[in-house]
């Protein structure tokens, strides 16, 4: 047996490895581009449920300011 010359390494154990890199790399390209896609508009309440005093109706006093 010579000594003198490094063995390669393709076994189970370097397929797993390569396979996890893999994988890592192609997590983080998808992680990436997801967090540089701009983000859209919010949407929570795009309309008036409903105001107090009415449409067309005025304060006719003003009342003490609650804190």
């Amino acid at each position: 047996m010579d000594r003198g010359s490094p063995r390669i390494r393709c076994g189970p154990t370097r397929v797993r490895r390569s396979l996890r890199e893999v994988l890592a790399a192609s997590l983080a390209a998808v992680l990436l581009l997801t967090m540089s896609l701009p983000a859209g508009p919010a949407s929570a309440h795009t309309y008036l449920l409903s105001s107090d005093p009415a449409e067309g109706e005025t304060v006719g006093a003003v009342t003490e300011q609650r804190k």
